[in-house]
This record gives structure tokens, C-alpha cells and sequence, in this order.
């Protein structure tokens, strides 16, 4: 059993052979498709600590929907020491330790680092704040070799996922949509998701599309196809075999 995450990084040869128009798709979403929503934040000065603040900014962002206070009074300068943020750094911690191959963070964070966690949590407040009932780690019953995951948010019937790396969305971040996509397809708690829409808060870009448009553009198969063809191959493929594709 592996995550979903890994599997979007890996076997290779299979995702190519699933999605064969998937790098003409990536290329697109990130020119002619995708929207600048501000400018980007400033370089991090501590590269190590990028996906700490990170994760941290995204547990801020769950904390204020959840109790639904405003999130200027929340990040208050007196906040930095409250218990409320000493819980989300311990989650925060708790999840990075799960992923080997991001270098080891450094706390306390620096003024610098705290402000951009603050600036990354308020824009995911103004975008997906709790006036519109966001479902926040949503779900999806584990498929095959593929444990069970849960994605960033989910409103209304949009699947939102989150990527604050300095970088555009990869292709790697395609496939996990689409995997995420494929559990909720087979899940007993099925949830309408009729759209997919990724946000790079740091980098102040938006991608979003249509399931259907996004399964046709990836692949040339319809939603339900795709799916279909993915839990297959997760379902019946012999992990232990397959397990040391790269």
C-alpha cells in the first residue's frame, strides 16, 4: 500500500501511457489558462523552510474556517503565542515527518517566514474562506494498492488543491487530481465534483477546468472512462511486483 501521493510521482511508464496528451495539457494550464491572482510573495530566504510555512499557513487557514473568526483578529501579534498556533505547529510537524524528501526545518520561524505564513493563510481565507462552507481534507475511501487520502478542500462541487511552492503546477499535481478524482468515483461517500481548481497562493497563480474537460484533456477519455481505467490498474495489478518502478 502506498499514497496517493507517491503513486502520482512514480510508475512512470503507466501515467504515460493513460495520459498520453498530459504534458501538452500541463503546458497549456500554465500559459494560456491559467490566472494571476496577485503577485507573488518574495523569495523565501530559508529554501528548507518553504514547505514548513507551507503546511503551517494551510493548518492557520483550517483553524479560522473551523471556529470562523476573523482572521485579523487571529493573527494578532499576540498570537505567536498562543496555544491555538503551538497546535497547529505541532500538526504541521506531525504531517512533514510523514515525507522524507523535504530537508529538515528550523524553528522558531524568522519574522520573515511568519509574515509570509500569515500572507499564505489570509489569501487562502479570502479565496476559500468559511462564508462558503469549505469542506477542509476531504476524504476518499482508499482503492486497490492506494491508501486511503484526503485532498485540501472541496466546495460546493469544486475539488480544491493547494500547491504554495515556488514553482507553476506540475504534472505530478495533475495526477493527483486525478487519483483523488478516481477514489471519490468509487468511494461509498461519493462527492459531486464537478470541477477541479488548483491555487498557488504564493505564487499568485489559479488553474481551474471542468472534470469532463480535464479528464478529455489529459487523456481523450471521458470522466468515467478514466476513471475506470485507473482504479483497474490499482485494483488489479500485483503491487509487490510493480514496486520498484521509478
Amino acid at each position: 500500500m502506498i499514497s496517493e501521493a507517491s503513486f502520482a510521482k512514480r510508475f512512470t511508464s503507466f501515467w504515460n501511457e493513460l495520459l498520453p496528451n498530459a504534458k501538452n495539457y500541463v503546458r497549456l494550464a500554465n500559459s494560456v489558462a491559467r490566472i494571476s491572482t496577485h503577485k507573488p510573495l518574495p523569495t523565501p530566504k530559508r529554501k528548507q523552510n518553504t514547505a514548513f510555512v507551507n503546511i503551517l499557513a494551510f493548518n492557520l487557514y483550517h483553524q479560522i474556517t473551523n471556529a470562523e473568526q476573523n482572521s485579523i483578529v487571529t493573527f494578532d501579534p499576540g498570537f505567536r503565542n498562543s496555544d491555538e498556533l503551538m497546535a497547529a505547529t505541532i500538526k504541521s510537524n506531525q504531517y512533514l515527518q510523514r515525507f522524507h524528501e523535504h530537508a529538515q526545518h528550523e524553528l522558531p520561524l524568522s519574522n520573515f517566514e511568519w509574515q509570509q505564513t500569515v500572507d499564505i493563510a489570509r489569501l487562502l481565507v479570502d479565496r476559500y474562506g468559511y462564508d462558503q462552507d469549505p469542506e477542509i481534507a476531504p476524504s476518499f475511501d482508499g482503492c486497490g494498492f492506494i491508501n486511503r487520502a484526503e485532498g485540501d478542500i472541496f466546495i460546493k462541487d469544486t475539488l480544491i488543491e493547494i500547491k504554495s511552492g515556488e514553482r507553476s503546477f506540475s504534472l505530478v499535481d495533475f495526477r493527483q487530481v486525478l487519483i483523488y478524482c478516481t477514489l471519490n468515483h468509487f468511494s461509498k461517500r461519493r462527492m459531486d465534483i464537478r470541477s477541479v481548481e488548483l491555487f498557488n497562493p504564493r505564487m499568485g497563480i489559479l488553474f481551474s477546468d471542468s472534470v469532463d474537460d480535464f479528464a478529455r484533456g489529459i487523456s481523450s477519455l471521458g470522466a468515467p472512462e478514466l476513471f475506470a481505467e485507473l482504479e483497474s490498474y490499482i485494483s488489479s495489478t500485483n503491487f509487490t511486483e510493480i514496486s520498484s518502478e521509478d
